[in-house]
């Protein structure tokens, strides 16, 4: 029978604790500045670009800010909130943390075949973007094609 030391004790505890924590954060933002389908933003958290910030507050507000300036905002309905980037294309605001949870506000770009490349980021401005890098919504309106 094999024995183990105290300290591979400790290197097979540390790589446990790097899956763990590797598993958590693969289902949050994928980048700073970035939400792909299927990732969320949950409240309380937020995207960043230098001085503009996408951020999740508490009562489902969503906010658009370049350092304390309001760019654009979201007034959602509930206490908190998650911000989902669905494979169709629209990002959905939805009560409560599930992704089946009610919708309080949505974009409404979800597309007719859903191609799981769209994408949200967040630059100078908030955008959506399709497969080819066309953006098909910017800081609350559609695009006109």
């Amino acid at each position: 029978m094999a024995s183990f030391s105290s300290s591979s004790s400790a290197t097979i505890l540390l790589l446990l604790t790097l899956a763990l924590m590797t598993s958590y954060l693969s289902t949050r933002a994928s980048a700073n500045n970035r939400l792909n389908p299927g990732d969320s933003l949950h409240t309380f958290e937020s995207l960043s670009y230098g001085q503009y910030y996408l951020l999740l507050r508490k009562f489902c507000y969503l906010f658009f800010e370049n350092g304390n300036a309001v760019i654009w905002k979201v007034e959602g309905e509930g206490v908190f909130c998650r911000l989902w980037m669905q494979s169709d294309g629209n990002l959905v605001m939805r009560a409560g943390t599930e992704a089946n949870g009610r919708a309080v506000w949505a974009s409404n770009t979800n597309q007719p075949n859903p191609t799981n490349d769209y994408y949200l980021l967040v630059t100078n401005q908030v955008a959506i973007y399709d497969s080819q890098n066309n953006t098909i919504w910017v800081n609350g309106n559609k695009v006109a094609r």
